[in-house]
């Protein structure tokens, strides 16, 4: 007697069309995902964030010292942010203050806080009364943000009593 021998089709894929397949998938997913996914958004944003809480902490600690001094019921006052120091304005540890908080420009921000001037842009707008507080915007210079968009402001506090105002202008992130 004759014996019949069956073969059975192969139905498994080898080893190279899965890698094939795995591969086709994540470079169609890398490039559609960017499509509905704004991460470099969310990363702007949390920079921004970021930025929010470290001007909000320096502006506590620089009114703490206002504080000791006795200088923050004052207008406008040089506070030294390290014990110590003769107050004197080219200091990088004296600050000008406004009510005890540091002043809304530039040069008074990088000194409360170690940003790198490398990788932020600003723009001061001075006041133009005792009553009415300086003002600066930062944005990353990576950012998509400008003066009009996706940036943090900085007012200086408006009286005795109030607090600087530190807002993130979130509309173009």
């Amino acid at each position: 007697m004759r014996q019949i021998k069956y073969r059975h089709a192969q139905s498994a894929f080898s080893l190279l069309e899965l890698i094939l397949v795995v591969t086709v998938i994540g470079i169609l997913s890398a490039v559609a995902l960017q499509k509905f996914i704004p991460l470099t958004a969310d990363a702007h944003l949390s920079v921004l964030q970021g930025m929010q809480s470290s001007l909000e902490d320096a502006a506590g600690f620089t009114y703490n010292k206002a504080v000791l001094a006795g200088k923050e019921t004052q207008p406008s006052a040089l506070v030294a942010i390290k014990s110590g120091r003769v107050l004197d304005a080219n200091d990088p540890f004296v600050v000008f203050t406004r009510y005890g908080y540091p002043q809304g420009v530039w040069s008074e921000i990088i000194k409360i806080i170690e940003l790198d001037e490398i990788d932020w842009l600003y723009s001061n707008q001075q006041s133009g009364t005792i009553n009415q507080p300086a003002s600066v915007y930062l944005w990353t210079k990576q950012g998509p943000g400008s003066i009009s968009r996706c940036n943090i402001s900085y007012q200086g506090a408006l009286d005795s009593g109030f607090r600087p105002q530190i807002i993130i202008n979130e509309t173009g992130c």
